[in-house]
């Protein structure tokens, strides 16, 4: 490559790069979810940056299990511990690691809650590299990641209410599947070398930050099995991070399968959530020393939010928003 080629390179690349920020100023997440267009896996992202800065000292990440299992409103109220649920519908490893980041950017993070559920999907090696490739590009120019926006336009504007990226579901659907978990089973659950590669790599980036990870399994007859309860403990184990399973201690949770899910033990519904927010919140404060937030005036907007949260529940009984939307008839 001569050197007139290598000049025209460059300036494509510095141009190209100008233009992806000019566009990301364009196209902010933050901006874009308060005018109620942003209502996909990308939501709780966007309203990161909504966010106060300096505010959240415990992160929520994983898929949809993680985003349902932790109500960040309830465990201010009751705990004093200001949170913040940054999962994603199927969310990978890759996209948890690059979440943490996001969040490391304006939060003071002290503990990562990473529900375990994200490690045991199935990828073909080219999604991962795909994903390597992605999601540093996603994260540097937010352009690349809300692009689509233009396309909400011709939908309805979300009617969701997000409380620090927690969605209120008050619908039931019973389990009535008996026992999942084969307590004698020795088993392990086979993990994806690269998954396990990336949760090495969040382990390492937590340690670097002084930050504490927390694997947890949420109750999920559907995606948890005691072998899955066997890989992830050995892998914490070997890692020296903490573990809990909330399937294992289900009986303590006093979770019932007849009101506390949404369809039918995939998904923990409110109640199921309430419960599994203790479970963790007794967890925290005892494991570590988080200040209780709820007399500091600067988190005032945190208090303040209660009362619309509590409104929330009581307007979302027995319903939740996707069956509202599919009545409205919104265009996926």
């Amino acid at each position: 490559m001569n050197r007139k080629t290598l000049l025209r390179t460059a300036g494509f690349l510095v141009i190209l790069v100008i233009l992806l920020q000019v566009f990301s100023i364009v196209f902010d997440g933050g901006y874009w979810f308060r005018k109620k267009l942003i209502y996909d896996r990308n939501a709780r992202i966007a309203a990161l940056d909504l966010e106060p800065e300096g505010q959240i000292d415990v992160i929520n990440i994983g898929d949809s299990l993680s985003t349902s299992a932790l109500s960040p409103v309830d465990l201010y109220r009751d705990y004093g511990i200001t949170s913040y649920n940054l999962g994603q519908d199927m969310q990978t490893p890759v996209e948890g690691y690059f979440a943490i980041l996001t969040a490391l950017k304006k939060q003071p993070v002290r503990v990562v809650l990473l529900e375990n559920h994200t490690f045991f999907y199935r990828l073909k090696d080219y999604n991962y590299i795909s994903e390597l490739v992605s999601e540093p590009l996603k994260t540097g120019f937010p352009f690349l990641r809300f692009h689509y926006l233009w396309r909400n336009y011709w939908k309805k504007r979300s009617i969701r209410t997000y409380y620090k990226g927690f969605l209120v579901n008050d619908d039931h659907d019973a389990y009535t599947g008996g026992e999942y978990y084969d307590w004698n089973n020795e088993g392990r659950a086979y993990i994806y070398w690269l998954h396990e590669l990336m949760l090495r790599r969040i382990a390492a980036l937590c340690r670097r930050k002084g930050i504490a990870l927390v694997l947890y399994s949420a109750p999920s007859p559907v995606n948890h099995r005691m072998t899955i309860h066997n890989k992830t403990s050995d892998l914490a184990e070997e890692l020296g991070i903490y573990y809990i399973d909330a399937n294992y201690d289900r009986d303590l949770i006093s979770i019932d399968w007849e009101q506390d899910t949404n369809d039918f033990g995939d998904h923990l519904n409110l109640t199921g959530s309430k419960k599994m927010t203790r479970y963790i919140g007794d967890f925290l404060a005892e494991n570590f020393n988080l200040p209780d937030h709820r007399e500091d005036p600067s988190y005032r907007s945190w208090s303040d939010l209660i009362a619309s949260y509590e409104e929330t529940c009581r307007e979302m009984k027995g319903t939740c928003y996707s069956l509202m939307e599919e009545a409205l008839g919104f265009d996926d």
